[in-house]
C-alpha cells in the first residue's frame, strides 16, 4: 500500500491524512522560553 493510499484512508475515516501547516503558530510557552508542542 502506497502512502497516499493510507492518506486517503486516514481521510475517509476521518482522520486528517496530513500535516496541517496552513493552522497558525502557536503563541504558548513554556516558563523558559521554549514552544508549546506535540510529538507523537
Amino acid at each position: 500500500m502506497k502512502l497516499n493510499d493510507v492518506s486517503k484512508l486516514m481521510e475517509k475515516a476521518g482522520v486528517p491524512g496530513k500535516d496541517a501547516y496552513n493552522l497558525p503558530t502557536s503563541t504558548k510557552r513554556f516558563h523558559d522560553g521554549g514552544w508549546y508542542r506535540m510529538e507523537i
